[in-house]
């Protein structure tokens, strides 16, 4: 379970060499990402086939660019980066608007920006991390955990409105309860939570027509039915349950999935690779891949509840946050018990921009970690 911050003190860094732990480089918070790379890049290569097209190879060397990449940036003390995150907020900002105008579309998606040398996406699906993000990194920071939940149940009052718009007789005031119990300004903080879901509700409509694009409302909407259109927009859903439910206990072994190898899902290698996992590897891979993952999730988590600062502590919640969302997103979506959103699974998921971030962020946790240990040592 998770342990929220308390009042840090603010102790100085000790930058010695002595400090230094040369056993990071085998630290679990490396080893892990690394090994789930490697497995992801020979499932690729079975979903591929050929060496000379497959992606397999520029995965794995990329997992092993960002395996050192974090190691480096584990030298890094993290406060010496605090004064830039401005900066790099707002390069965030600018980065969207240059897609808005100057993104080029992929798979009828406009979301990756060309720079020439290399292409990078920002896309809705991951945008979506940032609402989650938000919600546990406040939590961790001792905000009610209903101010948190009248934010975030935003979406469930947009979903009844579009699907079953009579529960909102019943969910609004239960929003409004959420305010009452949690304010010393019971009625204005009522009437505030509300307002702004009536807001949401009246909105959602206005949002559905003019703020998603037609590939997204298909996605939303077909994981309820993927059969309704089996050969589009449910294709994806439908062959992934498929390949998953065909392995069985332990599959039909590393590159030997047919449904994989005859390439039956699209785009297999990026948003689908647990497909690939549950055929070859079966129940008991899928397993043992998610069983690595929460072993990651409680490594950082306990780095979190050990750090010198609360923003060191919330930067370490953040990162373990967003791993923890995608893969139950990318779980969820491959399966078909959420939509298609484009999410990726962390380190096995094909896409070096996010490989070689998710090992930042490794590199960040270290930094912490390191600092953390020299200043208890």
């Amino acid at each position: 379970m998770f342990r929220r911050i308390s009042l840090l003190n603010k102790r100085g860094f000790l930058p010695n060499k002595e400090n230094f732990n040369r056993g990071f480089l085998f630290s679990p918070l490396l080893v892990i990402p690394l090994f789930l790379v490697i497995i992801s890049g020979l499932l690729i290569k079975s979903i591929q086939g050929d060496f000379l097209v497959s992606n397999y190879s520029d995965h794995i060397l990329t997992g092993f660019l960002g395996y050192f990449l974090a190691f480096f940036i584990s030298y890094i003390p993290l406060e010496r980066l605090r004064k830039y995150l401005v900066p790099f907020y707002l390069c965030s900002l600018i980065s969207l608007l240059l897609i808005y105008f100057f993104g080029i579309s992929v798979s009828g998606a406009q979301r990756w920006l060309n720079l020439g040398i290399f292409s990078f996406q920002p896309d809705l699906g991951t945008s979506l991390v940032l609402l989650v993000l938000t919600g546990v990194m406040l939590y961790w920071a001792h905000m009610p955990i209903e101010w948190i939940l009248i934010l975030v149940f935003f979406l469930v009052t947009s979903t009844l409105y579009l699907i079953l718009p009579t529960l909102l007789i019943f969910w609004i005031p239960f929003i409004g309860y959420l305010a009452y119990r949690s304010s010393k300004k019971k009625i204005i903080f009522t009437a505030l939570a509300i307002s702004f879901h009536l807001l949401v509700a009246n909105l959602t409509p206005i949002l559905w027509q003019y703020g998603l694009k037609e590939y997204q409302k298909d996605r939303l909407v077909l994981f309820l039915d993927p059969n309704r259109d089996p050969l589009g927009g449910g294709y994806h859903l439908i062959q992934s349950q498929i390949a998953i439910g065909s392995g069985g206990l332990f599959g039909s072994g590393l590159l030997q999935g047919k449904l994989t190898n005859l390439q039956f899902i699209p785009e297999q290698h990026t948003d689908f690779i647990f497909s690939a996992l549950g055929e070859e590897l079966g129940f008991m891979g899928c397993i043992i891949v998610l069983f690595l993952f929460f072993f990651l999730i409680q490594k950082l988590i306990n780095t979190a509840t050990i750090a010198r600062t609360n923003f060191e502590s919330l930067i370490v919640i953040g990162i373990a946050s967003t791993f923890l969302f995608q893969i139950i997103i990318n779980l969820f979506m491959t399966i078909g018990l959420g939509p298609v959103t484009g999410i990726p699974l962390p380190f096995m998921s094909y896409g070096r921009t996010s490989l070689v971030t998710n090992f930042i962020s490794i590199g960040f946790v270290l930094s912490i970690l390191k600092r953390s240990r020299s200043l208890r040592s």
